[in-house]
This record gives C-alpha cells, sequence and structure tokens, in this order.
C-alpha cells in the first residue's frame, strides 16, 4: 500500500467516524453514536527504558477503550523490533482487527502505519 493510500485511508476513517459523531449522518439515532478514537507514534514499540514491548503498548490501548486507532511508526517484520508483524500482534492482544500501510522496506522488512479498528474492515487497497 502505498503512503498515499495510507494517509488517504486514515483521513477517510476518521472524517466518516466524525461525520457520524458530530449527527451530520443521514441515519439519525436515538441517541447520538459515540466513538473512541485513538492517535498513537508507538516508536516500533520501543519505550522510554529502550525495551521494545507491544503488551505494554496493548495495556496502554486497553485503558482508552478505542473503537479506532491509528498507529504511526509501526514494523512489519523487521530486525530491530523482533521480526514480527505488530500490527497482528496488536491486533491479537486487544481482539481488533487491524491492516498495515508500508512506507518503506526497512531492516529486513516493512516500516509504516496501522489502523487497529473494532469493527470489520471490509476493504483494504
Amino acid at each position: 500500500m502505498s503512503n498515499y493510500r495510507v494517509i488517504r485511508l486514515l483521513n477517510g476513517l476518521f472524517f466518516l467516524f466524525w461525520t457520524f459523531c458530530a449527527g451530520s449522518s443521514p441515519l439519525q439515532a436515538a441517541e447520538p453514536a459515540k466513538l473512541r478514537l485513538v492517535s498513537y507514534n508507538i516508536k516500533h514499540g520501543r519505550g522510554m527504558d529502550n525495551r521494545v514491548d507491544l503488551k505494554r503498548i496493548a495495556s496502554v490501548l486497553r485503558k482508552l477503550s478505542p473503537d479506532l486507532v491509528a498507529l504511526q511508526v509501526i514494523d512489519h517484520t523487521c530486525t530491530r523490533s523482533g521480526k514480527i508483524d505488530q500490527a497482528a500482534a496488536l491486533g491479537n492482544l486487544l481482539g481488533m482487527h487491524h491492516r498495515f500501510g508500508k512506507f518503506m522496506d526497512f531492516q529486513g522488512g516493512q516500516y509504516g502505519l496501522a489502523v487497529l479498528s473494532r469493527f470489520p474492515i471490509q476493504k483494504s487497497v
């Protein structure tokens, strides 16, 4: 997935959810719908203690109870983060759907953005 497509996907998702939550949707509910959106630069999972710890990242996100998470600086099978698919790992830890978008090849894997969603992701280009 190209950088442009990832950014367009994230912008589209946030706009869609913002419009729906603001009550501009033609589908009016008895009560306004509420969605919790989180944007988080996980720095490929590396904390202030210099350890890569996705369980700690998941713990922070779990406390926020997000419906949709936009993750920046996330690795997909890179050496520096233990050759794991971080989007899939976080999705599994949180019970959320995930998609990864590559910015570039990096350390034997890929580096980029990801989306986690409580809702099923119907399509990813």
